[in-house]
């Protein structure tokens, strides 16, 4: 058997592999929110007794427990107002949802901030989801002023990797994720069933056999080139040519190394980062009015790399 690194999607975005395995609502502070379109994910702070927020479950049993998880990135599509301007918070939190009475998964139905389903709350002696004992919160946040511009908005990255790897390893420990509630925010995430571009979902690097995931070899760009000039390395490239639609999101990863790269040798080489379609560069967090312009950094302090 022959072991790759796999660079899978999951969930129903039109560029996932692995569909039909999310589970999403809006949580209401103290109601269903079941008056909401369900196309949309609400993630709103208005007033007391007028909070929203995000709930997301991605089924990840289609892998096995000792599954190698390199790397997983939560990306969501944002439209809206999000609380990046001056006087604003920067950043917000996500949160693993935990289990600590064992009452299982939570019913969509039902769910608010303090119950899991009708008459269940999420542990007995809280009333919140946020409490330390009912959620965790991630290691990495949401950066409002860092986000991909592409043709369809803004997409947010998180990267949720020790999170994927416990439900990967544990998966009755799979309830989900929620977003923190920020002073400020009106906007809203794509759900599972938008069934177009602005669905949120995961990315998971991962060891695996390609044939068991029949996941096919990503589709190469065209014309890759590579200038050096004034102490700059300029990539360029087409995009494939199966590629025909100008709201498909395409992103490529750049890595350098000091040999040709291969399939084989991938995992030696340093990766550098990656650009959607049609950037010439990206944003991070930082502040140059709202925001800092970056570009991949390709220079070389040794001897010349290879592309």
């Amino acid at each position: 058997m022959s072991i790759s690194t796999i660079t899978a999607r999951f969930g129903e975005h039109p560029t996932c592999d692995f569909k039909q395995i999310t589970n999403d609502y809006t949580v209401h502070q103290s109601v269903a929110a079941n008056g909401y379109t369900e196309k949309k994910l609400y993630w709103r702070s208005f007033q007391k007794g007028y909070d929203f927020c995000p709930i997301i479950r991605y089924d990840l049993s289609g892998l096995a427990p000792t599954t190698n998880i390199k790397k997983a990135v939560l990306r969501i599509p944002v439209s809206g107002y999000a609380p990046n301007s001056e006087g604003k918070t920067s950043e917000t939190s996500v949160y693993q949802i935990l289990d600590p009475d064992n009452t299982g998964m939570w019913n969509k139905e039902k769910i608010t901030f303090k119950n899991k389903d009708e008459g269940v709350l999420w542990s007995n002696g809280t009333t919140s989801i946020f409490d330390p004992k009912n959620s965790i919160e991630n290691e990495n946040k949401i950066i409002w002023k860092s986000w991909e511009g592409s043709c369809n908005g803004r997409i947010y990255s998180v990267d949720i990797t020790s999170m994927v790897k416990n439900w990967v390893s544990n998966p009755n420990s799979n309830l989900g994720l929620i977003f923190q509630i920020e002073a400020g925010t009106n906007c809203w995430v794509g759900s599972s069933i938008s069934t177009d571009v602005l669905s949120h979902y995961l990315e998971i690097t991962y060891d695996g056999e390609r044939s068991e995931v029949n996941l096919d070899a990503p589709i190469q760009p065209n014309s890759l080139s590579a200038i050096f000039s004034k102490g700059q390395t300029f990539l360029t490239w087409e995009d494939p040519t199966s590629y025909v639609k100008e709201t498909e999101e395409i992103r490529y990863n750049v890595y350098r190394s000091q040999s040709p790269i291969t399939a084989e040798n991938l995992d030696n080489a340093e990766f550098l980062g990656e650009m959607m379609r049609g950037e010439g560069s990206y944003f991070t967090e930082g502040v140059y009015g709202n925001y800092v312009f970056k570009g991949l950094d390709l220079s070389s302090k040794e001897q010349p790399f290879r592309i």
